[in-house]
């Protein structure tokens, strides 16, 4: 049980390492006559000991169009391969209000992580004391879950005025929660503001 704790972490800290400062990346699309901002952001579920859920990477896309804007949310949800299915649907909370959210897209994806860990020790005989190392080495089998989901304006409104995001998710008899504040909500927020941009570039960043 307690290399299987350890394996989680690891491979959860591996996952959510490179989303540390999130940037706004822009894309102005010519042929679709769109802009699209995205923002990553990577998180670990605030029950992770006792559920089956091990992080997800969460991209919110705001995508500005002649006639119309919308904002969605891209989640790679990774839990391991004994957790039950995902459930159709999950629940956002902000300023108070909850909302049932329908699950669309959903993509599951078997994948595979080789983790390898070393240990020292050491060992003293009759002329000196030396340290042995011994490498212990294990393939963790999980899945990957891919789905989008989509915020309806009533949704955004409270995005504005919360001081923290709440996501939940059910699996089975499980449950995941992720929480966003601070530097990642601000960033949310910032996003939700983004106005349509006049770039001749294909791609920028805002920083």
């Amino acid at each position: 049980m307690k290399t299987k704790l350890f394996i989680f972490i690891l491979l959860s800290v591996g996952l959510t390492s490179c989303s540390l400062f999130y940037p706004l990346n822009t894309q102005v699309d010519e042929f679709k006559h769109t802009t699209k901002t995205t923002l990553e952001i990577g998180l670990k579920p605030t029950d992770y000991f006792i559920n089956n859920v091990i992080s997800t990477d969460i991209t919110f896309e705001k995508c500005i169009s002649e006639s119309a804007e919308t904002f969605n949310a891209y989640f790679v949800l990774n839990r391991n391969s004994s957790s039950f299915k995902l459930d159709k649907t999950c629940y956002l909370k902000a300023f108070g209000k909850s909302y049932e959210i329908v699950i669309e897209n959903q993509e599951t994806v078997n994948r595979s992580q080789f983790v390898s860990m070393t240990q020292s020790s050491s060992v003293k005989d009759s002329t000196k004391v030396k340290t042995e190392s011994k490498t212990m080495s294990n393939s963790y089998d999980y899945y990957e879950e891919k789905f989008f989901i989509r915020f309806t304006p009533e949704m955004i409104e409270s995005f504005k005025k919360t001081d923290e995001l709440i996501f939940r998710f059910y699996l089975g008899p499980k449950q995941a929660t992720f929480r966003i504040y601070g530097t990642p909500l601000k960033r949310v927020k910032t996003l939700i503001d983004i106005k349509n941009v006049s770039d001749d570039r294909s791609k920028a960043t805002i920083n």
